[in-house]
This record gives C-alpha cells, sequence and structure tokens, in this order.
C-alpha cells in the first residue's frame, strides 16, 4: 500500500529479488539500467498475460538490467554479468491428466502486431492532485507560509493501477521556511488498502514505528527517525483507504540542503491524514488483507517437507524468499509471494524466451499455471494461481521441486477471502 513503486517498479523489483542475490554488478550507472530496464518492460508488457502479469517476464527482466545494457533477450547474461552457450536443457515432464499445453508466444511475434507504445501514455490524475495539495495546504499550512504552490511545471504524479482501477495516486510537494536555503518535503500517497508489506515500506532499521488509533478511532502508525528529520504516518478510512503522509526535512529529489525542519506535530500529520477528501479517484476496489507472518509460516509448512531445510533471506513481507535443499545436497532458491487481484483478469501467455514449456491445470475447477523456466533463465518451476482476490505464486530454482505441494499451496482458500 504505502511502496511508492509504479507497475513497472513492480516487476523490476521482482525481477531483481530473484536475480540479485549472488550477482556481479555490471559497470555501468544505476540510473541508466533502471531507465533500460523500464524501456525494456515498456516494449514487452504485452509478452505477460493479464491474469500473470507479475509472473510470465520477470526473470528475463530482471537479467537484462543486470547486464547493464539493452540486451537482445534471445541471448541473455547469465546471473554473473558473462555470457556463456545455454545449458543443456533437460526436457519437461509429459502433461498429466487434467493438464493442457499453452501455447507458447514470442516477443517479436507479439510487438511486431502491438503499436509501438502499448501502455500509452499514463492517465492524468492533475486534477486529484490538486485536490490533496488543496487540503494539505488547508490543515497544514492554513497562513500559506511553507507548502510550495500548486505548479503544473513542478508536479509529479506517483502512482499504480490495474485496468481502470487506481490503486495508489500520490505526489511530493516541496516545504520552505521563511529565512531558509533549504527545501523540505511533504509527500501525500493514497492507496486501495493495507497491502500486506505497507508497514514494512517504513518500518525497520530506518524508522521505528508503532500502532496508534487516529483522530477518529481509526488504525494509524506513526513512524519516526532518531533525528527527527522525518515523520511518517498511515490511516486507515472508513471505506478502507489508507493515507500515507510524510514530512521530511529534505526533498531529497530536488535539494542537497535540508530546512531546520517541517514543524509539524504528529497529530497535525494523523489529522490531515483522516481527511476524507483524501480519496483515489473512481470507485476503488479494497482488498481484503492478508497477514503476512502468517502467509510465511504457511508457506514453510506446506512448501518444505520433512527432513528438508529452508531459511528466509529476504526481508520480513509477502515475498517469501531462501535457500532451500532436499537434505540430499540438492536444491536451490524457493521463494512464495502473493499479490492482490484488481479487476478482471486474462488467461496467461507463456513466453518462449523463458519457459521450455507451460501447462496449464485444471484442479476442482480452479486453474493453475506452471512454467518450466529455460535453464539461461535459472531454469526451475513457477506456480501460479490467480484468484478472485489474490494472485499467488511459487518460484523455486530446482525442477524436481514436488509440484504437487507448490499446486496445493497456491490454491489454499485461505489466501481468497472472497471465497469465504
Amino acid at each position: 500500500m504505502t511502496h511508492h513503486q509504479t507497475p513497472e517498479d513492480r516487476l523490476l523489483a521482482d525481477g531483481l529479488h530473484r536475480l540479485a542475490r549472488d550477482a556481479a554488478l555490471p559497470p555501468t550507472a544505476p540510473a541508466d539500467d533502471v531507465r533500460r530496464g523500464r524501456g525494456r518492460l515498456r516494449r514487452q508488457r504485452l509478452l505477460v498475460g493479464v491474469g500473470a502479469a507479475t509472473t510470465v517476464g520477470v526473470v528475463a527482466l530482471g537479467s537484462a538490467l543486470l547486464g547493464g545494457g539493452d540486451q537482445d533477450t534471445s541471448t541473455p547474461p547469465v546471473a554473473g554479468g558473462s555470457e556463456v552457450a545455454d545449458p543443456t536443457p533437460v526436457e519437461p515432464p509429459e502433461p498429466q491428466d487434467g493438464e493442457r499445453v499453452l501455447p507458447t508466444v514470442r516477443g517479436d511475434e507479439v510487438a511486431a502486431g502491438a503499436a509501438a507504445d502499448p501502455l500509452g501514455e499514463p492517465t492524468d490524475h492533475t486534477a486529484t492532485l490538486r485536490r490533496y495539495h488543496r487540503v494539505l495546504a488547508e490543515r497544514l499550512d492554513p497562513r500559506g507560509e511553507h507548502l510550495e504552490p500548486w505548479s503544473a511545471d513542478t508536479a509529479n504524479q506517483q502512482g499504480s493501477g490495474a485496468g481502470d482501477l487506481m490503486t495508489s495516486l500520490g505526489s511530493k510537494f516541496g516545504w520552505r521556511n521563511p529565512g531558509e536555503e533549504g527545501l523540505g518535503m511533504l509527500q501525500v500517497n493514497v492507496s486501495a488498502g493495507w497491502s500486506p508489506d505497507s508497514t514494512q515500506m517504513f518500518c525497520g532499521s530506518e524508522l521505528a514505528c508503532e500502532d496508534v488509533t487516529g483522530p477518529n478511532g481509526e488504525r494509524a502508525v506513526v513512524g519516526s527517525t532518531s533525528s527527527a528529520g522525518r515523520v511518517v504516518v498511515a490511516v486507515e478510512h472508513a471505506d478502507g483507504q489508507v493515507v500515507v503522509l510524510t514530512s521530511d526535512a529534505l526533498f531529497g529529489n530536488n535539494s542537497t540542503v535540508p530546512v531546520s525542519g517541517t514543524g509539524l506535530e504528529v497529530d497535525e500529520l494523523l489529522a490531515a491524514a483522516a481527511d476524507d477528501r483524501l480519496s483515489l479517484p473512481g470507485d476503488p476496489v479494497v482488498p481484503v488483507p492478508l497477514d503476512a507472518a502468517a502467509f510465511e509460516r504457511a508457506g514453510r509448512r506446506a512448501l518444505v517437507g520433512e527432513g528438508e531445510t529452508w531459511s528466509r533471506t529476504s526481508s520480513p513481507g509477502t515475498y517469501v524468499d531462501g535457500p532451500w535443499s532436499n537434505g540430499a545436497g540438492d536444491g536451490g532458491s524457493l521463494a512464495w509471494d502473493v499479490n492482490p487481484t484488481y479487476g478482471d483478469v486474462a488467461g496467461w501467455q507463456c513466453w518462449a524466451e523463458q519457459f521450455q514449456r507451460c501447462v496449464e491445470r485444471t484442479v476442482e475447477g480452479r486453474r493453475v499455471f506452471v512454467g518450466y523456466v529455460k535453464p539461461r533463465w535459472g531454469g526451475g518451476l513457477q506456480v501460479i494461481h490467480t484468484g478472485p482476490s489474490y494472485e499467488v505464486r511459487v518460484l523455486v530454482d530446482d525442477r524436481d521441486f514436488p509440484i504437487d505441494r507448490a499446486v496445493r499451496f497456491v490454491l489454499d482458500d485461505r489466501w481468497q477471502p472472497a471465497n469465504r
């Protein structure tokens, strides 16, 4: 929820979760890598089905980003950064009863029939962001001494969506103190509910957080630093939307000189975040929240068998990753995650550049995607189910991992609260 990523950033980060662990970083500027990665994603977005939009193009994208260049996807670099011949592929098992082989789709074939820029221009939410600015000025700077005036030239739009639904929208506004040269920041983000990782975004080693009660009895969280230069508050509204406000003495994007402080108190920020006028445009869909810790524990019980070992190396949250061993010296990375499903979803597409074979398994009327990843992309399996509330995935490097375990886990009704 409080993560200010666009869908493009979500895919980039997801790929890097799996590929960056042992990679030698390329000798290129990170900003250039992100620019190339985002550019590649915009070209390849149509290659992933809507129902598995966070899945089938992820590993390839992360490797392209780590490779430090705009390489052709037919010859991707290995994790260490050097190109080698594709390892001898091991043929996937033959489809079982109840499995349907999905046709593969090549990137050049899709791109040839697609528009030059399938994403098009992002929707302009200027009117909504101007409303956010007006509310914050009224609540936090009624005399007009600190909050920089709204300007189309300096305004920025941050957010994400699914189809026509906005799931997150926000902006950063400059904050000045009379007589000072520095520039502080007031950031607002409105999201469709708490994501399972919402507090992880600003709580941890950098910010100390505590649960509090909002001004009208709402659920709220406050995070602060020991230096008192940054304060973050999050307030849940009655309709489930969550507003996060960040007060920072330094507007890092636009200045290297901080102000002496914003002077904003926690109670003021909480009252502003609770204002119902801070709301997403349209009719947002708020997912039923899941317990991230319970999701991790359930994955351990369902996916790690007797005599096997697994330990988490990822940060706490609902992207859970770590090394797995079957107890006989074989294994690899085992990860599982969950993401909200918004709006209508389509079927999966099997990207030929990444997968040797993809099958769709039907279990009691519910569909599960199983992708056998090519060795050049790390091998292994991806098992995904997209339900009415959440898409659940298991990703494992070892092709011998028991698929049935993963299928049972992704189909667990606990991850689809709408099924209850």
